[in-house]
């Protein structure tokens, strides 16, 4: 795996006028303008939100598993965020593509769920509102692929 790819590492410049500092309840916090929030959602294209159904696994087992299942022409990053998810980024979009869109993709057993990443994503919020899945309908001789609603 390369760090080094400068399709997925590269630095935002951030000026003076590019944030506004506060502090509430001791905790400091930083608003960003709208032009460095559109730089780090495009630093964020290739990214999917990744979570185990079923079974909590562990960082390490898990990118393994992704890596040999999913067998990406360009390397992956993963962070593991909160609440048994994970945020995969991938160097190249044919990967982020295929694993977008090719799966009902196991590990161990346990569906991954694969959603697109949003600036709006929150790994303590149910994130998951629809499933999209392959399914075989009575009648049919293709498989289609079907969008669920969640509603859990």
């Amino acid at each position: 795996m390369d760090d080094d790819d400068s399709s997925v590492q590269s630095d935002i410049d951030i000026c003076n006028d590019d944030y506004v500092r506060g502090v509430e309840d001791e905790v400091v916090h930083l608003r960003f303008s709208k032009k460095v929030q559109n730089k780090m959602n495009e630093r964020m294209k290739n990214t999917l939100v990744i979570r185990v159904l079923g079974r909590s696994i562990g960082y390490k087992t898990l990118f393994n598993r992704m890596h040999i299942l999913w067998n990406p022409k360009k390397h992956m990053k993963v962070m593991d965020v909160d609440n048994c998810y994970y945020m995969v980024r991938f160097a190249s979009h044919d990967d982020y593509t295929k694993v977008l869109l090719q799966g009902q993709w196991k590990v161990l057993g346990h569906y991954l769920t694969v959603q697109l990443w949003t600036p709006c994503f929150d790994p303590k919020g149910n994130n998951l509102y629809v499933i999209a899945t392959w399914a075989r309908f009575p009648g049919l001789r293709k498989i289609a692929l079907v969008i669920i609603p969640c509603n859990f």
